[in-house]
């Protein structure tokens, strides 16, 4: 990743948040339904990083707890 794709995301985060409520769950409503297979990858990814990160053994109830944490 780029300096400028950086910059572009940290804009298009600013500009995210500057919407109205009603708009930004639209946005979101939409994006989840087009990507939910994406972003369940990426919520299995942060639970399995975060237990490594705390050095613990990562079993299937302790990644369900973490996972259903996040959502």
């Amino acid at each position: 990743m780029t300096e400028q794709d950086l910059k572009i995301a940290e804009s298009i985060s600013i500009f995210f948040e500057s919407l109205p409520d009603i708009v930004r769950n639209q946005v979101l409503e939409r994006y989840f339904e087009k990507h939910q297979e994406k972003l369940e990858d990426f919520i299995f990814y942060l639970g399995c990083k975060e237990r490594k990160e705390s050095l613990e053994l990562v079993g299937s109830e302790a990644l369900f707890k973490t996972l259903k944490e996040r959502l």
